[in-house]
């Protein structure tokens, strides 16, 4: 079964947000670029993949409009639904799960 697991995160910016993820996952995180998402970090494990999202993109939508108030999304898609990613705090802000 694969998982579509969606985080948020307030207050924190893009790059600190997506190493500090890297690190708690034990993957290198990659800086990226798109049309559709702008800037934005990618990492793969053995069974799963990351992307680190800023949000709005860059016509200046949300990515996920029903939570709109994160400034940075998660996407986690894998063979678990990475619980260890919930709940963690970085700079004092906390991890949201947002579905899975």
């Amino acid at each position: 079964m694969i998982y579509h697991n969606v985080f948020g995160l307030r207050d924190v910016p893009l790059e600190r947000c997506a190493s500090e993820i890297g690190d708690l996952l034990g993957i290198e995180m990659a800086l990226r670029e798109s049309d559709y998402l702008g800037e934005y970090f990618l990492g793969e494990g053995s069974d799963f993949e990351v992307q680190v999202v800023g949000q709005p993109d860059p016509e200046g939508e949300p990515l996920e409009s029903e939570h709109s108030n994160y400034e940075v999304i998660i996407y986690v898609d894998g063979s678990s639904r990475f619980d260890s990613v919930e709940g963690r705090l970085i700079d004092g802000s906390s991890i949201t799960r947002l579905s899975a």
